[in-house]
C-alpha cells in the first residue's frame, strides 16, 4: 500500500469518526418526564399560560415538582426555584422534546397473577413440589391487602 493510499484511509476513518460525533451531538437523549409533567406541558400548549402557582399545583403532583426542581438543579440555565423558572422549563421541554416515563406495574396486577397461579391446576404451572407453591403463596401474602 502506498503512502497516499494509507493517508486516504486515515482521512476516511477520521471523517467517519467526525460524522458519528456530529450525529451523536445532533440527537441528544431526550429527558424522561413523569406523566404529570407531560400533562402540564400539554396544558400549557393548549391554554398558552398557567395563571399561577395554585393552577400549576392543580396539574402537578409532588413528584412533578420534585422532578422540575431536580431538572433545575442539574441544568443551571433555568435558575433555582420560582414559578417562572418552572414555566420556562415546561416551555423548553415543549420545544426541544421529551419522553414520558412508562407507568410502573401496579402491585394489584402482580397480586392477580399470583392468585391466578395459586387457583389454577398445579400441573399447568409446573408445580413439581410444594416448595414452589409455598414461594408463590408467600409472595402473595407479602403483597397483602385486598384492593377491590
Amino acid at each position: 500500500m502506498s503512502e497516499l493510499e494509507h493517508e486516504v484511509g486515515m482521512l476516511k476513518a477520521e471523517n467517519l469518526k467526525l460524522r458519528n460525533e456530529v450525529e451523536r451531538l445532533s440527537h441528544p437523549d431526550l429527558p424522561i418526564v413523569p406523566v404529570d409533567v407531560d400533562n402540564a406541558i400539554k396544558y400549557l400548549k393548549t391554554h398558552g399560560y398557567i395563571g399561577g402557582i395554585n393552577e400549576l399545583k392543580g396539574i402537578l403532583t409532588d413528584k412533578g415538582f420534585w422532578w422540575l426542581n431536580h431538572f433545575q438543579f442539574k441544568d443551571r440555565r433555568f435558575g433555582v426555584g420560582g414559578l417562572n423558572n418552572k414555566l420556562f422549563i415546561l416551555s423548553h421541554l415543549a420545544v426541544t422534546g421529551y419522553e414520558v416515563e412508562k407507568p410502573e406495574e401496579q402491585p394489584n396486577t402482580a397480586k392477580k397473577a399470583l392468585e391466578y397461579i395459586i387457583n389454577s391446576n398445579d400441573t399447568a404451572f409446573g408445580f413439581v413440589n410444594s416448595n414452589l407453591r409455598r414461594y408463590v403463596e408467600d409472595a402473595l401474602a407479602a403483597i397483602g391487602g385486598d384492593d377491590e
